[in-house]
C-alpha cells in the first residue's frame, strides 16, 4: 500500500486552522432576521458575526463593473457574513450595518472623510473629519415589528419586506446598462432623432417595469377582508398591476418606513470656515468607503 498516495490518505486537519480569520466584531441587526426565508445564524446574544475582509475581498472591491452592478457587494458580503445563507435577502438597513461593521473590522474604529458645506466662506473647498464607527453602529434603531403592515381602503391588508441586496443589485444594474446605453447613443452620430426617442422610450419603460417589479417582490402576504391568505406570487403579480394609484402610493410610502430604521447615518460636525454647526450624510459608496486611508 502506498502511505503517501493522497488519494487513499484519510484528510487531516490543517494545523493553521486555529489562525484563520476570526470575526472582527458583532453586531445587531435592524431587521432582528425577519425578512429572511432563512435566518442568518446569531450569537448566544443576537449578535451576527462579521469578519475582516481578506486580501481577495479588496481586489474584488476594485473591480469597477462588479462595483457598478453590485455583484462586487455582494461576494464580499457573503465572505464577512458567512452565517447569512443567503446575501440577496439581506434588507437595506441591515446591508447598512454589516457594511460599517465591515469597514470597521477590516481598517478599524476611525474613519476620514473629506466634506463639504457649501457656505460662501468654503469658497468650496472642502475639510476632513474624523467619524467613529463604532459610535454610527451604536446608533442602531431596530425595525418595530408593525412596520411593513399596511391595509389598503379596500380592505385588504399587506404584509411588506423592505428592499433588499437583490433589489439593489437589479436597480443598479439597470441604471448602469442605462448609462452605457446613453453614452453609446451620445457617441453614435449616424442615430436620427426618431431613434433616440425611441431608445429613451423604452430605457423609461424599463424603468417603470422595474419599478413595478420591485414592488410586486416586496409584497409577502396579502390579506382579504374575509380572511383569505394569498401567497402566491403570480396571483400577487396580477393583484400589483391592477392596483390604483392611490393603493401603490400608499404601499411606496409603508415601504419608505423602513428608511426611517437602521443606523443614522448623518454626522453633525462644524464648518472649519463659517463656524456653522451642519449636518451631512454619510454616503457608503464602495469606491471609497473601503478603502484603508479613507
Amino acid at each position: 500500500m502506498d502511505n503517501q498516495n493522497p488519494l487513499t490518505q484519510k484528510a487531516q486537519a490543517n494545523p493553521l486552522a486555529q489562525y484563520y480569520r476570526r470575526p472582527g466584531t458583532y453586531v445587531r441587526l435592524p431587521s432582528s432576521g425577519r425578512f429572511y426565508s432563512k435566518p442568518p445564524k446569531f450569537s448566544d446574544t443576537g449578535e451576527l458575526a462579521v469578519f475582516p475582509m481578506t486580501a481577495k475581498d479588496e481586489l474584488i472591491l476594485k473591480n469597477p463593473d462588479a462595483l457598478f452592478n453590485g455583484e462586487a457587494i455582494k461576494q464580499v458580503v457573503a465572505s464577512v457574513c458567512p452565517d447569512i445563507p443567503d446575501v440577496n435577502e439581506i434588507p437595506a438597513a441591515d446591508l447598512d450595518m454589516i457594511l460599517v461593521a465591515m469597514r470597521m473590522t477590516s481598517y478599524g474604529d476611525d474613519m476620514g472623510l473629506s466634506i463639504s458645506h457649501g457656505c460662501d466662506e468654503s469658497k468650496g473647498r472642502e475639510q476632513s473629519i474624523t467619524v467613529s464607527l463604532g459610535s454610527i453602529i451604536a446608533s442602531l434603531r431596530p425595525i418595530p415589528s408593525d412596520v411593513g403592515i399596511v391595509k389598503l381602503s379596500s380592505g385588504i391588508t399587506v404584509a411588506l419586506r423592505p428592499y433588499n441586496l437583490h433589489d439593489q443589485s437589479r436597480l443598479l444594474r439597470m441604471q448602469f446598462n442605462t448609462m452605457r446605453q446613453i453614452q453609446a447613443n451620445e457617441e453614435n452620430k449616424l442615430l436620427s432623432t426618431e431613434d433616440r426617442t425611441r431608445i429613451a422610450t423604452e430605457q423609461y419603460n424599463s424603468m417603470v417595469e422595474l419599478a413595478q417589479q420591485l414592488l410586486t417582490g416586496c409584497v409577502e402576504k396579502v390579506s382579504t377582508p374575509d380572511g383569505v391568505e394569498v401567497t402566491d406570487r403570480r396571483h400577487i403579480t396580477d393583484w400589483v398591476k391592477n392596483l390604483d394609484r392611490a393603493s401603490v402610493d400608499r404601499l411606496d410610502q409603508e415601504l419608505k418606513r423602513f428608511q426611517e430604521f437602521g443606523i443614522i447615518r448623518e454626522v453633525t460636525t462644524k464648518c472649519d470656515y463659517c463656524g456653522t454647526d451642519y449636518k451631512t450624510d454619510m454616503l457608503f459608496d464602495p469606491t471609497s468607503f473601503f478603502t484603508a486611508g479613507s
